[in-house]
């Protein structure tokens, strides 16, 4: 069973602007932890590739757009994410982790920079960093011609906080003057931590916390555990489906000792 999506509101007025032609060449999605920010980035980047979707923002799931992104191996959209440089292993970009970041959200679309961190084996003492090799890298694959008929790039920046000062001056370029097709997609919890002049070229979106209502809601049905269970375990989470299933997990857990 998937997790649940708890923003299909915001996706659906999403996909109306992107049907009325009002689509923003940089969106920048912020909130707490746990909210769903690029679960909702991710599905707004398939609805704009694919060839029929539905009115309210979902996906076809047959086109051919859809299923590159069943592997997330879709040639028209680039991951940008912050990664720590091994030498050792000769990873330096995020192309040389691309097999652990798709794993990771194939695992779940939730997650945050410490797991993210584990999950590239890299030591914990290691600040995480977006390089300015990576614009290079980016300015390269979007100087080619898109592979989808639409001619649409979609260039998804998890955590643009962590952009070294270098990336992000060159990445401002890029943003000052997309090349045509391109949508820039940033997905922040700290946007008071990236460099004004970025800031200044996206459209900005506040995500709010997740409902201790919805939360609860959604928990009963992923997990199965009683209302009471549930709704407890949803006040305690402030507004995140991982705070709030690790709650219950925990619980579970407890009880089987």
């Amino acid at each position: 069973m998937d997790e649940p999506f708890f923003h299909k509101d915001l996706l659906a007025r999403l996909a109306t602007e992107a049907r009325q032609g009002r689509v923003a060449q940089g969106l920048m999605l912020c909130g707490p932890r746990g909210t769903g920010k690029l679960f909702l980035a991710l599905k707004y980047a398939r609805y704009l590739g694919c060839d029929n979707p539905t009115a309210d923002g979902e996906t076809c799931g047959r086109c051919p757009s859809c299923r590159w992104w069943k592997a997330l191996a879709h040639p028209d959209v680039h991951f940008v994410f912050p990664v720590v440089k091994d030498s050792k292993r000769k990873r330096e970009t995020c192309d040389d982790y691309l097999p652990q970041w798709r794993q990771m959200l194939g695992e779940s679309p939730y997650t945050d920079l410490e797991k993210w961190t584990r999950r590239m084996d890299a030591s914990t003492n290691v600040q995480p960093l977006i390089y300015a090799r990576e614009s290079d890298a980016l300015a390269r694959k979007l100087s080619l011609k898109a592979s989808s008929e639409t001619g649409r790039r979609i260039v998804l920046i998890w955590l643009p906080e962590c952009l070294h000062e270098a990336c992000a001056n060159k990445l401002l370029k890029l943003l000052e003057e997309p090349p045509r097709g391109t949508v820039f997609l940033m997905v922040t919890q700290e946007p008071e931590r990236i460099i004004p002049t970025v800031r200044s070229r996206v459209q900005r979106i506040d995500l709010p916390p997740i409902t201790t209502e919805s939360l609860a809601k959604e928990l009963v049905l992923y997990t199965g555990v009683d209302t009471d269970q549930a709704e407890e375990a949803a006040r305690k989470a402030a507004g995140s489906w991982p705070k709030a299933l690790e709650d219950v997990t925990d619980d579970e857990i407890r009880k089987e000792m």
